[in-house]
């Protein structure tokens, strides 16, 4: 029987693979730096540290840019408007899943523009009803 992991188990794992990466970003920045970022912003957003989780969506989509890791960076865009949408920010999720949209529309990715597109909809419903 598989056992069910308690929070503070998970969140020591999640620590753990963000000392790892922090490891691999100081060998290889351009290859992890966005990623570690990521992982961080995910990490605060999920501890209701706002200020700090939109600095690290935002650093993690400049740093994808910069690697030119367009489809990471279009991953981080998504990520950051399922944050806003997840606290009913729909501006600023319209806006993150606009610039994924447009990312994996570059990247060549059908499915990731089809499935934001989806994002995209319901989120104008939403808008325009309130």
């Amino acid at each position: 029987m598989l056992k069910k992991k308690t929070n503070a188990s998970r969140r020591k794992e999640v620590d753990e693979v963000i000392a790892l990466m922090k490891i691999a970003a100081s060998h290889a920045d351009s290859n992890f730096r966005n990623k570690l970022e990521l992982l961080e912003a995910e990490k605060y957003g999920l501890d209701a540290r706002h200020s700090q989780a939109v600095r690290l969506y935002d650093a993690a989509i400049a740093s994808a840019k910069n690697s030119r890791f367009i489809h990471e960076q279009g991953l981080a865009c998504e990520k950051a408007g399922f944050y806003y949408k997840k606290i009913r920010d729909v501006r600023n999720a319209f806006d993150y899943f606009q610039q994924a949209r447009a990312c994996y529309e570059e990247w060549g990715s059908r499915v990731k523009v089809e499935f934001i597109r989806r994002e995209l909809d319901g989120l104008n419903i939403h808008y325009q009803l309130t």
